[in-house]
C-alpha cells in the first residue's frame, strides 16, 4: 500500500503519521489486503482541521471520506471511519 500523507498550513509529526498508518492497517485487514493507494490531506482553517481521505483498492473501487474536527488526530478518525463505513457496504456487495 502506498501512503501519501500531505498537510497544508499543518506540519506531519511521527505520532500523526503512526496514528494514520495504523487506522489504514485496520482498513485494510477489513478489505483482505486489497489497498492499492491512499492518500491523506490534512488542512487546517480557523480553530479546525479538515481531514480528506481518498483510498483506491483492487477492483477499481475508489473509497472517500472527510472528517472536521478541533483536532488533527480527531479529523483523521472521523474521515477514515466514513471510508471503513464504505467499505464496509463494498465488501458486503461482493
Amino acid at each position: 500500500m502506498r501512503l501519501a500523507l500531505t498537510g497544508r498550513n499543518l506540519t506531519i509529526t511521527p505520532a500523526l503519521r503512526q496514528v494514520v498508518t495504523t487506522r489504514l492497517e485496520k482498513l485494510d485487514r477489513l478489505l483482505h489486503g486489497s489497498i492499492i493507494s491512499a492518500q491523506v490531506a490534512l488542512q487546517v482553517q480557523k480553530d479546525r482541521v479538515n481531514a480528506d481521505v481518498r483510498v483506491t483498492t483492487r477492483g477499481d473501487h475508489d473509497l472517500s471520506g472527510h472528517g472536521q474536527a478541533p483536532t488533527a488526530r480527531a479529523s483523521v478518525t472521523a474521515a477514515i471511519a466514513k471510508v471503513e463505513h464504505q467499505a464496509e457496504k463494498v465488501k458486503g456487495k461482493l
